[in-house]
């Protein structure tokens, strides 16, 4: 977890990381704006994984799907929260790591962890 506001590359993150602002991210990140997760944020990693040759538009949104209800505690069809998710754009780039980010679609923040918070 981080301790301060910081700009952390896709390999340095980690789940419970708590992101500023998912909504103004551009389509394509190599980092991601953090911020602790006690600061007012609307994004959350929840899962993250490498372990796969394809292409991650082949399986990356019904991988953040499944891993959502263990991470939120409630199944993604009666989440009132979205998740989008970044990772290789080809499955012939090296870095395989997609990462699963919880998000409010309509920009409303939190503190805390997004954990067990059933939304």
């Amino acid at each position: 977890m981080i301790t301060k506001a910081a700009t952390v590359a896709l390999a340095d993150l980690k789940i419970g990381d708590c992101v500023k602002d998912v909504n103004t991210l551009p389509n394509q990140v190599s980092d991601l704006p953090l911020v602790t997760c006690e600061t007012a944020h609307n994004g959350e990693i929840f899962a993250i994984t490498d372990d796969n040759d394809a292409s991650p538009t082949d399986w990356g949104e019904q991988y953040c799907i499944d891993q959502y209800s263990s991470y939120i505690g409630v199944d993604f069809n009666m989440a009132t929260l979205d998740v989008i998710y970044f990772g290789p754009q080809t499955a012939a780039d090296k870095d395989k790591r997609l990462i699963c980010v919880v998000y409010d679609k309509s920009g409303a923040t939190t503190t805390g962890s997004l954990k067990g918070s059933q939304k």
